[in-house]
């Protein structure tokens, strides 16, 4: 097996399979530094529901390519204090993975007109 097929394989569990046994050590002895170095260009879905272009050489779109979202874990705090209506500000956003998600958090939820 090639180490491309092999890192989509692997991608594959690190993305898809419940829990977290040995995804940290997959990510952190081989895909990190296989998909920086032998950058791979795809659209992904994330975790939003959006679908995004993404080249892996870069670590914010490598990470979306892996996990579907941007630091998982500032995500789910976004994602647990956003209310519709509320006003999110991202000073200095790159991609705009945090205004992305923001904008569905903030969004009314009633999308009924008056």
């Amino acid at each position: 097996m090639s180490a491309s097929a092999l890192a989509r394989v692997l991608r594959a569990y690190v993305r898809y399979a419940p829990g977290t046994l040995g995804k940290a050590r997959l990510v952190g002895r081989f895909l990190d530094e296989h998909l920086r170095t032998h950058p791979v260009h795809a659209t992904v879905g994330l975790r939003s529901g959006d679908k995004i272009g993404v080249t892996t050489s870069d670590v914010i779109q490598r990470y979306q390519y892996l996990f579907g979202e941007w630091e998982p874990n500032l995500s789910a705090f976004l994602r647990d204090r956003l209310r519709p209506g509320d006003t999110f500000i991202d000073v200095g956003a790159h991609r705009g993975a945090f205004s992305l998600l923001a904008s569905h958090a903030v969004a009314p939820t009633d999308t009924s007109s008056p």
